[in-house]
């Protein structure tokens, strides 16, 4: 899977609540390999037998044909952006991958991949903690 922070112009956050004064937003892109891997991982999970072999991406219509194996059979599935959220939220809870609970989620389907971009909104800046002074990790470290 690839991850990468996409950078958007502040003025693509349409949508963004009144009295929001700061935005914490970021992406995480699925290309094919990486689509086709983490739907591979939920479904070996739970012991469904198919596996995604290939991914095509229609971008015009927000979804992705997936090419399936089904025990010794070949079969094609279409899912939606709609339809995609869940799954990918389910393997990145799986996988550790940092997706907080309260960020509003969109998938996108694009040219390259699948884009699930997770915004999190603000009305009260974050309270700031200062830079802790790194501590020695034992006493040794300071003597000679």
């Amino acid at each position: 899977m690839s991850q990468s922070t996409v950078p958007r112009p502040a003025e693509a956050d349409t949508g963004v609540q009144e009295g929001a004064i700061f935005v914490d937003r970021r992406a995480l892109a699925f290309k094919e390999r990486g689509l086709c891997d983490a739907l591979n991982a939920l479904w070996k999970e739970n012991s469904t037998g198919v596996r995604a072999a290939a991914a095509k991406f229609l971008t015009a219509q927000q979804q992705v044909v997936l090419t399936l194996n089904v025990g010794e059979q070949i079969e094609r599935r279409t899912l939606g952006a709609a339809e995609l959220a869940p799954l990918l939220i389910g393997y990145c809870i799986g996988a550790r991958l940092p997706l907080p609970a309260s960020a509003v989620k969109t998938v996108t389907v694009s040219p390259g991949g699948v884009l699930l971009d997770f915004m999190l909104v603000y009305t009260t800046m974050p309270p700031y903690r200062g830079m802790k002074t790194p501590s020695a990790r034992v006493l040794g470290e300071w003597t000679r």
